[in-house]
Parts: structure tokens; sequence; C-alpha cells
């Protein structure tokens, strides 16, 4: 996907020459033009916490294939997590007792530490900003007075 720039453009982690910070970059000179031009300015801030966790197996499966994965790789990931069993780790060891997937109680995501969920997220991602794009106008913004405004 990187190779064929099917990723958007607005995703920064988890890719050769981008850097996690650069958005941080980003955010720090809009606020300072903004505290130089003096400005009204709104900001939104989404965090995907945990999206690793979050992801639907099926959905990503489906995404993936979408942007060219082999059907075959899809179906042995998503049949390693759905026969995957999970044990807790502590400091006093394993325990013995395990859950795993079921229909009454989803277990969803790409498992902890997997090394293929930077890249389903990252997929998953520019699919939703793709599709976002098609169907969103943007947002006009103007002041009371509509002596300003903007369409972005």
């Amino acid at each position: 996907m990187e190779d064929k720039n099917l990723f958007t453009e607005y995703q920064f982690g988890s890719r050769p020459g981008r850097f996690y910070l650069d958005p941080i970059m980003i955010e720090e000179l809009q606020n300072e033009i903004n505290r130089v031009t003096r400005k009204s300015f709104i900001k939104t801030n989404l965090d995907a916490q945990a999206c690793y966790d979050r992801m639907i197996p099926s959905l990503t499966s489906i995404v993936s294939q979408k942007y060219g994965m082999d059907s075959k790789i899809c179906a042995v990931q998503s049949k390693t997590l759905e026969a995957a069993r999970y044990h807790m780790k502590t400091q006093l060891g394993m325990t013995d007792k395990s859950y795993t997937h079921s229909t009454n109680f989803p277990i969803y995501g790409t498992g902890q530490g997997s090394g293929s969920s930077p890249v389903l997220w990252i997929t998953i991602n520019s699919w939703l900003f793709d599709e976002h794009k098609k169907i969103s106008p943007g947002v006009y913004l103007a002041t009371p007075d509509n002596k300003l405004k903007n369409q972005i």
C-alpha cells in the first residue's frame, strides 16, 4: 500500500518517512499562528486510544482485501484470532484458566503485541478517511457578523 501510495495523507504513525510527532508539530504551529493572528480558532482532537483492541477482524479483513491483501492471508489471520486462547500473566505466573472468542463474548482486535496491528490500523484508518472525504462537504465557518468566513 505504501509503494502504491494508497494510505491517507493524514496518517503519520507506523509509516516510513513519517514520524508520529509530526502532527504534534503541526498542532503547535496552528496554535502559534492563531496566537499571532488573534483570529478565532476551533480545534477537535480525537484520540484513537486502544485502537488495536477495537478493530473488528471481519471489517479489517474486508478493508485489507480492498487494498490488495490476499484473501488467504486474511483468512489465516481471522481463524487464528478466533481460535486463540487468552491467559492472564502476572508476576505470580500464568493462570490456568483462559478465555477465547465466542459469539456471546466476542474478542476484537488483532492480539496484544501483534506485528500486524500497525499496518491493519493504518489500513482501516485510511479507508475511514477516504470514505469521509467522499461524503463530507467540509465545514463552513463564519463570524457572527459574517465578515470572516471560510469553507474547508
